[in-house]
């Protein structure tokens, strides 16, 4: 890790893929929060297990809090990040965001995707080690889920950056009312029309929260499964 950083820091690029780039080197601990989920699912009375999650979901979300804090809001203080009137869906969100250009928004939905992960990892572990939900969590988790939605207007043009926001639309999609839902679902449909070839079935609910759970550890993928259960959501616990 250090010697990731270290290379990130002595590089050329511009400080906002510098930032990015480091972003990325700690989101390398989301696999194996996932397995953490994995196993405590597997065996909810394992508390030991549950502390190391909420231990290493909690250096996570500070982490990420701490850019939040610093990077981007420096980001929004120079114009790099705005936000203007929607005139796409303003019935849903009255504002939307701009991006000065494709590395900002970039760095933004990453942001916005890993943030939204680490409230589904503490979710869990408190859920064994606490017995309840935590409706600050669920409130941080709708948070920055919105933050994906108010990007979406700017992004849809952007052919690129689609492929990459999937995922934030698709982690997004849990914390969404019945019409944010149908939102994402549709935004997700309209980016893969810009893919070639285009994915093999339809982005429909059960096919959203499958991936998300699937990709959090709360839906175990099977090496042998058949394509229908990522597609088609066939199998998706609720």
């Amino acid at each position: 890790m250090t010697a990731l950083h270290g290379a990130i820091d002595a590089s050329n690029v511009t400080l906002v893929f510098k930032h990015l780039y480091h972003l990325w080197v700690e989101a390398t601990a989301w696999p194996g929060l996932a397995r953490l989920v994995r196993l405590i699912r597997r065996n909810p009375a394992d508390t030991i297990t549950a502390a190391e999650l909420h231990l290493r979901a909690t250096a996570l979300a500070k982490l990420l809090r701490n850019q939040d804090e610093t990077v981007l809001a420096a980001l929004a203080d120079s114009g790099a990040i705005t936000k203007v009137v929607n005139t796409t869906c303003p019935d849903l969100f009255p504002k939307c965001y701009e991006f000065a250009d494709f590395p900002t928004a970039k760095l933004f939905t990453t942001h916005t995707l890993f943030s939204i992960l680490a409230c589904r990892f503490l979710q869990e572990a408190d859920h064994v080690l606490c017995s309840h939900e935590d409706s600050f969590l669920e409130a941080e988790a709708r948070r920055f889920s919105k933050r994906a939605w108010m990007a979406y207007p700017w992004l849809q043009s952007q052919i690129p950056l689609a492929v990459d926001f999937t995922g934030c639309m698709v982690f997004s999609y849990e914390a969404g009312n019945e019409e944010e839902r149908k939102f994402c679902a549709e935004g997700l449909t309209k980016m893969d029309s810009s893919r070639h070839p285009p994915p093999i079935g339809q982005w429909v609910e059960a096919t959203i929260m499958a991936n998300a759970k699937a990709y959090t550890g709360r839906l175990p993928f099977i090496k042998t499964q058949d394509s229908k259960i990522e597609y088609d959501g066939v199998g998706c616990r609720s």
